[in-house]
């Protein structure tokens, strides 16, 4: 190789050293910065029903203090909180009984949401819930909207039928003493991670919540009644169909 040549092959090895150094220092900034996370979504839910961590745990003798004049939290209980009280902690598995005469749903209320609990095809009172009665109690409670048989949905499950409640309609709550009478307030649709509704509203109220929509659970109905009427239980108790209906 002649000495003309071999300067020239320096020449352009030295051009091209310095272009990568150029472009290394360029790229340096995003070669050592550290990759951001891969957000990692939340895995899907069969029911959506698992519970936020605990908030607060109520004292029974607090949860039980008469009403004030202070605000709406009749029964001494935060209005808008996730509350656990000693009272809902000491329920009895299915001592309440759900009816909804407009749907001719009669079903158990089972001690918690837990996946094998929702199976029984029943409701399912969250640890959160406050038992009936007057007051700030947000009686809530989860349950199944579908199942499913060879890979078919069915309507086979408490409340598939749920959103079809409108003005007028009751739902009632009862136990051995006394029934619970609530009149329909409102049906939404909230995000699944959504837990307002289950909240402490400042008033007595029945929450029920499930799947929506129907066999998917990335979000949930809310159907609530606001409490009416107590009344003292018996076996011909007569279950009313609607404000305008007939018994």
């Amino acid at each position: 190789m002649s000495v003309k040549r071999k300067i020239l092959f320096a020449f352009f090895c030295l051009l091209v050293v310095a272009g990568g150094l150029m472009a290394f220092q360029n790229l340096w900034p995003y070669l050592s910065r550290k990759a951001d996370p891969i957000p990692v979504a939340s895995p899907p839910k069969e029911a959506p029903n698992e519970e936020p961590p605990p908030v607060l745990l109520i004292p029974e003798s607090e949860a039980e203090a008469p009403a004030s004049e202070e605000g709406p939290a009749a029964s001494g209980l935060p209005v808008g909180s996730l509350v656990i009280t000693k009272e809902r902690q000491a329920y009895a598995d299915t001592s309440l009984t759900l009816v909804i005469p407009e749907l001719n749903l009669t079903c158990p209320v089972y001690d918690g949401t837990t996946a094998e609990i929702l199976s029984l095809m029943g409701a399912g009172l969250y640890d959160y819930a406050q038992l009936p009665g007057e007051g700030n109690r947000n009686t809530s409670m989860a349950g199944h909207r579908n199942t499913r048989r060879n890979g078919v949905i069915t309507d086979k499950a408490p409340f598939y039928y749920i959103d079809r409640l409108q003005e007028g309609d009751y739902l009632y709550l009862y136990n051995e003493e006394a029934v619970y009478r609530y009149l329909w307030e409102f049906c939404v649709v909230v995000e699944q991670d959504d837990w307002s509704m289950i909240r402490t509203a400042g008033y007595s109220c029945l929450t029920i919540t499930s799947c929506h929509p129907i066999g998917i659970s990335d979000h949930r109905i809310v159907v609530r009644g606001v409490l009416d009427g107590i009344f003292p239980y018996s076996a011909d108790f007569a279950f009313l169909v609607n404000v305008t209906g007939t018994v």
